[in-house]
């Protein structure tokens, strides 16, 4: 059976880079994927010069996805994005370090 295709949202952070250690034990990592904002001073993460060295250092491909569009909210970006992502690279799942806030461990009393 042929694993799965995977994508990582990297950052080059240490949360992305964790996402991208527990995927490759189950998943065929393909490709690193850094969203950029369209309005490049907003961007939060490490500086883009040191992502792409880490990516290169992890000897897997990388590239740089532009998001934001007038008229359209941040997800609304982000979903299209990442569909085309998916398509282009024939990929089966895009994996992120962010945790949802379902994902959050609830307090029991």
């Amino acid at each position: 059976m042929t694993s799965k295709r995977a994508a990582i949202s990297f950052t080059g952070g240490k949360d992305c880079t964790l996402a991208l250690c527990l995927t490759k034990e189950t998943h065929d990592v393909v490709l690193l994927v850094t969203f950029v904002p369209k309005n490049f001073s907003s961007f939060k993460a490490h500086s883009l010069e040191l992502i792409k060295l880490q990516a290169k250092a992890l000897d897997i491909p990388h590239v740089l996805v532009e998001i934001g569009e007038e008229g359209k909210t941040h997800l609304q970006c982000y979903r299209e994005k990442i569909a085309e992502v998916k398509q282009l690279y024939n990929l089966d799942l895009l994996v992120t370090g962010k945790r949802s806030p379902n994902m959050v461990p609830q307090k029991r009393n």
